[in-house]
């Protein structure tokens, strides 16, 4: 059977897939794909729940757990423009211990990050999105959320903050899930990549880690960076649709996601003054710097 024919077999017999695209009805800017590829996405990873938990390995079990936690949450989505989303993939944040101070200055803690079209795995498949959370064990009502006739209970934790990123992709058939630890003021990683049923080749374990490296990063721009978070106006959606402006009697219950970094470039790109040089466009590893400040510069 084709994938298209068994998709829409299957799209014809989904509990959720009808309740997220009614109530999440969100229309995305060209660059970054159709909603309802994700919303597939999503629905697909969130009926499993109906198979119990006997049937799912932990990775599917923390996935679906998180995805039902950002759309039971009705948390944000944001979109990932593609200049900040290069740099931030050759930044490393993995020995900078101020990032124990996000603990009291993340502004939110669980989101949806919706990447570029050409963001994929190892393996070639498109990234469409990722849902990403942040979980303090001093609060777990942050955990947890009901609706719909569903019940999401809180999961134990192992650090003073769990920091997860988790998607599926190839039509909900691979499923990723990593994490990440705060505690003592320093970064915790478990180092069993095995944490699905699936093998992870060098190439995925390095992808893990730029991941892990991303969503932290993410928490850290929300709460630092918030200069980079823009609303996405509806003109800039609806190009590519077939409508440059909405109409006048627009009630429209279509959601519209933000921006993060939609008109970020990278310094070290700019040029300040002409020096009639021509020089091939190029990114440089970046670093998140540890500046003194307060009082006493401390």
């Amino acid at each position: 059977m084709k994938e298209s024919k068994m998709l829409k077999q299957w799209a014809s017999q989904s509990k959720w897939l009808p309740i997220i695209l009614k109530d999440r009805n969100y229309t995305l800017p060209k660059e970054f794909g159709k909603w309802s590829a994700i919303a597939t996405e999503l629905a697909l990873c969130i009926d499993v729940d109906d198979l119990g938990k006997t049937r799912l390995d932990a990775a599917s079990q923390l996935t679906t757990n998180r995805t039902f936690l950002w759309f039971l949450s009705d948390s944000p989505v944001y979109c990932l423009s593609s200049n900040l989303l290069k740099d931030l993939l050759e930044t490393d944040v993995n020995k900078l211990s101020a990032i124990a101070g996000l603990v009291d200055t993340v502004p939110l803690h669980t989101l949806m990050l919706v990447f570029p079209s050409w963001f994929k795995t190892p393996d070639g498949y498109p990234i469409k999105y990722a849902i990403l959370h942040w979980g303090d064990k001093a609060k777990p009502e942050q955990s947890i959320a009901s609706g719909y006739g569903k019940t999401l209970e809180y999961l134990p934790q192992e650090y003073q903050v769990n920091i997860h990123i988790c998607f599926c992709c190839n039509l909900g058939d691979v499923v990723w899930f990593s994490g990440t630890g705060l505690e003592d003021g320093q970064i915790k990683i478990n180092n069993d990549y095995a944490f699905g049923n699936a093998t992870i080749t060098e190439d995925e374990k390095t992808f893990i880690e730029q991941l892990r490296s991303l969503t932290i990063q993410i928490f850290m721009l929300l709460a630092y960076k918030p200069e980079l978070l823009d609303s996405t106006d509806v003109d800039d959606v609806t190009k590519g649709f077939g409508k440059k402006h909405p109409p006048k009697n627009f009630t429209s219950l279509k959601r519209y996601p933000r921006m993060l970094g939609k008109h970020y470039q990278n310094p070290s790109l700019k040029s300040h003054t002409p020096t009639g040089i021509k020089q091939r466009t190029h990114v440089r590893k970046g670093h998140w710097k540890e500046i003194p400040c307060g009082p006493g510069k401390q």
